[in-house]
């Protein structure tokens, strides 16, 4: 079964139970397609945690290669030069509705060999953290990045 059909059929049933509505195509809830919506550049502003990259500052950028896969660049800049940069190709960009009634994203950066992860959540909008938890994330002190 595809996941577009799965996702509108998850999405029909929680509407008939929380609200008693019936579902069709007509009255389908579309969500913004994940990668477009976090596509960006964004600069930390303080380092809680270790990055795989050091410096004064790190940008990392997120570009959109289909409509849920971002490149993932993450560059250091110490004393204003370029330093050191990872690149993460092809990463799946994840919708998480289990926080509250929005829609948050998370990118798993080495799926299947360790637990980092790019994410935003709803009540942080435009601001990239960089986290090397399982969940439960979205707590504690991170790294914060924020869109230019």
């Amino acid at each position: 079964m595809n996941r577009t059909l799965l996702t509108f059929r998850s999405l029909c049933l929680l509407l008939m139970l929380t609200a008693g509505l019936s579902c069709s195509r007509e009255n389908l809830l579309t969500l913004p397609a994940p990668a477009p919506a976090i596509a960006g550049t964004y600069v930390n502003r303080h380092s809680y945690s270790t990055l795989p990259v050091q410096g004064d500052s790190v940008t990392v950028t997120l570009v959109s290669v289909a409509n849920d896969t971002v490149d993932v660049t993450m560059q250091a800049t110490s004393q204003g030069k370029p330093g050191t940069i990872l690149r993460y190709g092809k990463r799946a960009v994840v919708q998480d509705f289990s926080v509250g009634s929005c829609v948050s994203y998370v990118v798993p950066l080495n799926p299947g060999r360790d637990s980092t992860i790019l994410y935003m959540t709803c009540s942080d909008y435009n601001v990239l953290r960089y986290d090397t938890k399982q969940r439960p994330y979205f707590t504690g002190l991170t790294d914060r990045f924020f869109k230019r």
